[in-house]
């Protein structure tokens, strides 16, 4: 069930690298695009549209609390709106964050699945070294170097790079 207190949640780990930019949390049986992807940053007025509607189906209410203005945060979904499915949240605060500093970074590099995102995500997570534990961090990173070694240019070097020389993964 989509709670206030999992939007807050949502909303802490994003300010904690950027503000200004809207994220939501959707109920786990709502699409967000390919089946294996938890999230997506919308950067066409046809995501939008189409993120909106599947929100304000019935199907999809059913698993928002009572207590959550849901019509005000569907009113808030725009372009550059990171959009984050629940099941992020069975996770680790090393996972949650890094999917969310992922689209983030979709925020910053446009919405490829290039280098530059990648390395937004993973340098996000090495700058939280401290803040959150570094074995969950380095598990995130190995369970996600599959998506890493998939990247594009730009920045696909420096990734490889950033990843070696601060935690020893090999791409």
């Amino acid at each position: 069930m989509i709670s206030n207190a999992m939007l807050q949640q949502a909303g802490a780990i994003l300010g904690q690298v950027a503000n200004g930019v809207n994220i939501v949390v959707v109920p786990q049986s709502m699409s967000v695009g390919t089946a294996e992807n938890p999230a997506i940053c919308l950067k066409s007025a046809i995501q939008v549209n189409w993120v909106k509607k599947q929100m304000a189906a019935p199907e999809v209410r059913k698993y928002v609390e009572d207590d959550v203005d849901w019509d005000g945060i569907i009113g808030t979904v725009a372009l550059d709106t990171l959009v984050i499915q629940e099941g992020v949240f069975d996770g680790t605060v090393a996972y949650r964050s890094a999917v969310i500093w992922h689209e983030h970074g979709h925020v910053l590099h446009g919405k490829t699945e290039n280098g530059n995102v990648y390395l937004y995500e993973v340098t996000s997570l090495a700058n939280a070294v401290g803040v959150l534990d570094d074995e969950e961090i380095r598990n995130v990173l190995e369970a996600r170097s599959g998506a890493y070694r998939a990247a594009v240019d730009p920045g696909v070097a420096a990734l490889r790079q950033f990843l070696q020389q601060n935690w020893q993964i090999t791409l």
